[in-house]
């Protein structure tokens, strides 16, 4: 069973959007990603698992920036941005590095200071940005005209009779 995926082209199992073998070479090394994303000891890596956990790290970032960008933002974003591209390899390299013998006591892999810089750097890209800014239009109703200005009369309208003026009469009114 596949879990849908935020950006409607991605398959988080099989296909990913930015992040490519590459981007992980860079950030860990080519023998420490093998290693890590060979579960059965023979010496082969597991395609399904590395590209299910570049999907997972894609995942993680695409729903920090939907606050801020839409999706095929986004993707131009990583594919030409550099530093966003390793900053999301950095966290796919602590995904991958959640393994039994390379993991701390709490349950961290090794990357996670690089993973919290990564996150901490995408929320302030995503701070204090709309994702679809409502672009400032007229008045359909009106379409477009403005109001001519008021014109007062020479007298203005008096809302209340002055009590402080005597007017003649009976009883002072």
């Amino acid at each position: 069973m596949t879990t849908p995926a935020l950006l409607p082209f991605v398959d988080p199992v099989t296909d990913v959007a930015w992040l490519d073998r590459t981007d992980l070479d860079t950030v860990m090394g080519a023998k420490k990603v093998d290693e890590l994303s060979n579960d059965d000891g023979t010496g082969r890596v597991n395609l399904t698992k590395l590209y299910a956990i570049m999907a997972k790290a894609e995942q993680k970032v695409v729903s920090i920036l939907l606050r801020a960008y839409t999706p095929d933002e986004i993707v131009e974003i990583m594919n030409n941005d550099p530093l966003c591209r390793a900053y999301s390899a950095d966290i796919a390299s602590e995904y991958l590095s959640r393994k039994p013998p390379f993991m701390a006591a709490d349950g961290t892999g090794a990357h996670m200071a690089a993973m919290k810089e990564a996150l901490e750097h995408f929320e302030k890209m995503s701070h204090g940005r709309t994702a679809n800014p409502t672009p400032a239009v007229s008045n359909a109703q009106e379409g477009g005209r403005q109001r001519p200005p008021v014109v007062y009369p020479e007298q203005p309208f008096i809302f209340a009779p002055d009590t402080r003026a005597r007017f003649p009469g009976r009883g002072g009114f």
